[in-house]
């Protein structure tokens, strides 16, 4: 996992949890899985360290710290360009959800982005840690704003993720499974 993040999932059939426990977080039940938590006071710390820096860069205008909200959607598209700057990351809705509400991606290669994008095809991959390069992505990006680099990346995008990622894909997908499990049988008109 990436540095002191933790990950959580408590729903469905395959309740987990992933942790990185070398910052001393507990694991405490709630619904379905343990979830992981940092201690109130490295949190808070956590916080107030971000807060400091934000003054210090003087960018209090400009990065706001959200927390908590239930319109991710509306959030996501109106974002310029959604970038996960992550170490290592898991299979991200928020790539999938950027890609369908027409915002392109950067990202860097670590792990489930680089099964979602194709890069210089459907989103812009760049290698982990490297921030010039990341950099370099997001004003690519930016300058193609009225360009056919970003309406080829979005319109690849949303073709991509509607035919992977969607509903019907999901369950043309178990069809088939359940199809070769039975040897061949598919479902009766």
């Amino acid at each position: 996992m990436a540095h002191g993040c933790a990950f959580a999932h408590g729903g469905g059939a395959f309740p987990f949890t992933l942790a990185r426990l070398d910052h001393g977080w507990k694991v405490r039940p709630e619904g379905p899985a343990a979830i992981p938590r940092p201690p109130r006071e490295y949190a808070r710390r956590l916080y107030f360290d971000l807060v400091a820096l934000r003054k210090q860069l003087d960018i209090e205008k400009r990065v706001t710290f959200a927390g908590f909200r239930n319109d991710t959607a509306r959030v996501i598209s109106g974002m310029d360009v959604l970038v996960c700057s992550s170490s290592s990351e898991g299979f991200s809705l928020s790539v999938c959800q950027a890609m369908a509400s027409g915002v392109p991606v950067v990202s860097t290669r670590c792990g489930g982005p680089e099964e979602i994008l194709r890069d210089d095809v459907t989103g812009l991959l760049v290698p982990v840690a490297a921030a010039r390069e990341i950099a370099v992505a997001i004003q690519r990006v930016a300058d193609a704003s009225r360009s056919a680099l970003r309406d080829r990346l979005v319109s690849a995008a949303r073709a991509d993720v509607v035919a992977r990622f969607s509903l019907p894909a999901m369950l043309d997908g178990y069809e088939r499974v359940y199809a070769s499990a039975l040897g061949g049988a598919t479902r009766s008109a």
